[in-house]
């Protein structure tokens, strides 16, 4: 997971560490493109990504092409987003 590392600081990471479980660590582990790939969207939309690790890490592995087209469809979904990672469940993310 050391990858996480050129997104986060270091007290991030670590708090990322403590927080996940084994296996949602070894997702990550085995799962660095796509999760790198996701991760440079939510921060290109300006979407907490810190709390979408540790809170809605499950939409990492996924393919989330579909979710630019959602935000295209409906701005206003985006500043949801930004304001609280919980407002995936909206989208059924």
């Amino acid at each position: 997971m050391d990858y996480l590392k050129k997104f986060f600081t270091e007290q991030e990471y670590l708090q990322i560490k403590q927080e996940l479980s084994e296996e949602t660590q070894t997702l990550f582990l085995t799962s660095e493109k796509k999760v790198c790939e996701n991760l440079n969207l939510l921060k290109h939309l300006n979407i907490n990504i810190l709390n979408v690790i540790l809170y809605k890490s499950n939409i990492l592995f996924d393919n989330l092409e579909f979710l630019k087209e959602k935000i295209l469809q409906d701005p206003q979904l985006l500043v949801k987003l930004q304001e609280d990672v919980a407002n995936f469940d909206t989208i059924s993310l």
